[in-house]
């Protein structure tokens, strides 16, 4: 567990800030004292999820036969919440909807919901549902 996978908004920092003075006990119960001073001062809660974060930082190091080293990291998992996310989340819900074999038809009102007729919608979610 690092400070920054525990403080991202998703799932526990926010609810760590809206607990407040609160947060501290619980994290003692369930992590010891090493859980409380992990997550440190906490900060005023958030007003919106708009730029909400999810970081579960992950790093990989390669060594080679050679003695070199490759190493990658990622901060932010693909398809978590962030804002690589954010920009492409619409790209990867109809990626993973047309990989379980959602239909394209019903793909392409989704993609344009908000203009989407009340016939259009039931037309989707019946192609969706079969």
């Amino acid at each position: 567990m690092t400070r920054q996978a525990l403080l991202g908004e998703a799932p526990f920092g926010e609810a760590l800030r809206q607990a407040g003075p609160r947060a501290a006990k619980w994290l003692a119960e369930v992590g010891t004292q090493w859980l409380v001073d992990l997550a440190g001062e906490l900060s005023a809660p958030c007003e919106s999820f708009e730029t909400a974060t999810k970081a579960m930082p992950a790093r990989v190091e390669v060594r080679l036969r050679t003695g070199e080293t490759r190493a990658a990291e990622r901060p932010i998992p693909v398809g978590a919440i962030g804002p690589d996310t954010r920009a492409r989340h619409h790209d990867i819900v109809r990626a993973k909807f047309l990989a379980v074999g959602g239909p394209e038809q019903a793909a392409g009102i989704a993609a344009d919901l908000p203009a989407a007729s009340a016939a259009q919608v039931r037309e989707m979610l019946s192609l969706a549902l079969r």
